[in-house]
């Protein structure tokens, strides 16, 4: 259900799902050294699956610190 959540705010959202700007340039920093022995065909796959890998982790933060909060209120309605 949080995952839906998640769709629901982020991927349909004003973000449409794309990775942040920080993110991007990570990225991009990440691979700057390894393009010049990379065709483009290589580059875009390597970069692909990497904001691909980074997409999956927003998403797992993102159920996680879901799952934080709402322990985290249950714990504060209870007091």
């Amino acid at each position: 259900m949080i995952r839906e959540l998640y769709s629901n705010v982020v991927c349909k959202g004003s973000g449409g799902g794309k990775l942040s700007r920080e993110v991007q340039e990570e990225i991009s920093l990440l691979l700057k050294e390894m393009k010049e022995s990379m065709d483009d065909f290589q580059y875009g796959k390597y970069k692909d699956n990497l904001c691909l890998i980074a997409a999956a982790a927003e998403e797992s933060g993102f159920v996680e610190g879901f799952r934080f909060a709402s322990l985290l209120f249950a714990e504060v309605i209870q007091e």
